[in-house]
């Protein structure tokens, strides 16, 4: 178990990058570069890129995050204080005079906020171990993928010639077929996650929201997960939108709204259901049926799932008509 914990992260996104660069490599194949010069000329135009992003994107972003944890008492006190004045508002007298009046029980309101302030601080903590974990295991990932570029298109071949020889050549082309779906989708999760990552930035700076590339870039990472990812992903830029006032946190949560009723009703169905063949309605039901067999891993693997069954179910039902 300690071994399969320690390896699940890096052979995870070593095999998301493998679908993402798959095309890539192929591509360079075919303009007569040899496979190992393929995927180093891949890596060092990816080193490049990282470069750049490090030159110019990683001290926005670490002076975002460090000014963020600096500031996090004096934000968590000023959390505390917008609390405070809104408990003192007109609408917490209303519900004040509920209370008297019997129809509400009385409650503390001050240990209220004092657990909202623990639980938003309990929030960015464990943020803070996911990103130091992630560093941790991002060393190994480059050796996986090189070998998975590599070596990874004789799968299929290999695992054919598990079956009796008849049928060799239909499993290896419902192998290829399950890896193409596959790769279709985590293309697709990525343009959805761009588009997200991109229009959430843009909505944060016309709000004048502080750490707006910090939020967006969690807010992208976060819309993995379906339906609960985008929740994941709004709390910090609305606590943050509190802090600076009620009104900016208004703005953010109207935004955010707006972006994930177009991802969620328009581009996700849309670029998903291209890339894989998929109807938006399929994609709309298999996720149901996902949340409501497995909860949240349900809902990740939900659309992957129904494009590898739906591969094998017509290369069997194929298969059977042979067979008859």
């Amino acid at each position: 178990m300690v071994f399969i914990a320690s390896i699940f992260l890096p052979v995870l996104l070593s095999g998301i990058l493998y679908y993402l660069l798959k095309p890539i490599v192929n591509l360079l194949i075919k303009w007569k570069f040899p496979r190992t010069a393929a995927i180093l000329f891949i890596y060092l135009v990816f080193s490049l890129i990282i470069i750049f992003v490090l030159l110019f994107l990683i001290p926005i972003l670490q002076g975002q995050l460090i000014n963020l944890v600096n500031n996090a008492p004096a934000l968590l006190a000023q959390l505390q204080t917008e609390f405070v004045q809104l408990q003192e508002s007109t609408f917490f007298s209303q519900v004040r005079q509920l209370e008297s009046s019997g129809f509400l029980d009385s409650a503390d309101h001050r240990e209220v906020v004092d657990n909202l302030v623990s639980a938003a601080l309990l929030y960015f903590s464990n943020l803070a171990g996911v990103i130091t974990n992630f560093l941790m295991v991002a060393f190994t990932i480059p050796f996986i993928l090189f070998y998975m570029l590599k070596d990874g298109q004789r799968l299929p071949e290999t695992i054919s010639r598990l079956f009796p020889k008849p049928y060799r050549k239909e499993s290896e082309d419902i192998l290829n077929e399950m890896s193409d779906a596959i790769s279709s989708y985590i293309q697709g999760q990525l343009i959805v996650c761009l588009f997200v990552g991109i229009f959430v930035y843009l909505g944060y700076l016309i709000v004048g929201l502080e750490y707006a590339l910090l939020l967006a870039v969690v807010a992208a990472v976060t819309n993995i997960i379906p339906y609960f990812g985008p929740v994941i992903g709004t709390v910090p830029g609305l606590i943050v939108a509190f802090i600076q006032s009620p009104w900016t946190a208004l703005q953010v949560l109207v935004i955010v709204i707006v972006i994930q009723q177009l991802e969620s009703q328009i581009i996700s169905p849309q670029v998903l259901g291209k890339k894989l063949s998929i109807h938006p309605v399929a994609i709309i039901f298999s996720l149901l049926t996902g949340g409501s067999l497995a909860g949240l891993p349900g809902l990740i693997l939900a659309v992957p799932t129904y494009a590898v069954g739906r591969v094998v179910v017509t290369h069997l039902f194929i298969l059977v008509q042979k067979q008859a």
